[in-house]
């Protein structure tokens, strides 16, 4: 891939992975008639820009879950939004001349 500055830039192939549980409760008439808990892993393939010597990290900012139930089993759709980056650790340096701190100066409140 080119860059828009011209900079040609190798994308990576990422794998990001989600668990958790998703607790199902089944109501009839107004009364519980069923509970369970499923375990879910959602395995998801992204193209990145992810330089040697940068982590992964992926933060879920939303998560949305519906079921629908047919004769023989229950559908269940997962949601997920999320914010993935490529991070690496940099050294910053920036110039500056050396000063001294402000001398202190009372204030009156009015």
């Amino acid at each position: 891939m080119v860059h828009q500055n011209g900079e040609k830039v190798t994308l990576q192939k990422v794998t990001v992975s989600k668990k958790g549980y998703i607790t199902v409760q089944i109501w009839q008439k107004g009364k519980l008639c069923k509970i369970g808990t499923i375990p879910f892993q959602l395995v998801e393939e992204l193209i990145l820009c992810a330089p040697t010597g940068t982590h992964i990290e992926c933060e879920v900012t939303d998560f949305m879950c519906s079921a629908e139930i047919t004769k023989d089993c229950i559908n269940i759709e997962i949601r997920v939004c999320q914010q993935v980056k490529a991070v690496a650790e940099a050294i910053i340096e920036v110039e500056a001349d050396l000063c001294q701190p402000r001398s202190f100066t009372e204030s009156k409140l009015i």
